[in-house]
């Protein structure tokens, strides 16, 4: 697991679970467990889509976000 603290000073875990993943993939439509997979694969576009890298990691975070956040 990894923490991460937000301009508000909130304190973030990124735990990349088979939940996450799920969620994830419900979320965005995204399957992190297929990194190599796509014209462009997930690996490549994780790393320069920078919209697309945040939304992975809301999506990550989400059950500690609360209430009725959206993505996108």
């Amino acid at each position: 697991m990894k923490t991460f603290t937000d301009n508000a000073g909130r304190t973030w875990t990124i735990s990349l679970t088979i939940d996450a993943a799920k969620r994830v993939k419900g979320l965005l439509n995204v399957n992190l467990l297929e990194l190599e997979a796509g014209d462009a694969p997930l690996l490549t576009r994780r790393g320069t889509d920078v919209i697309l890298l945040c939304d992975v990691i809301f999506a990550v975070v989400k059950s500690q976000a609360g209430g009725t956040r959206r993505l996108r």
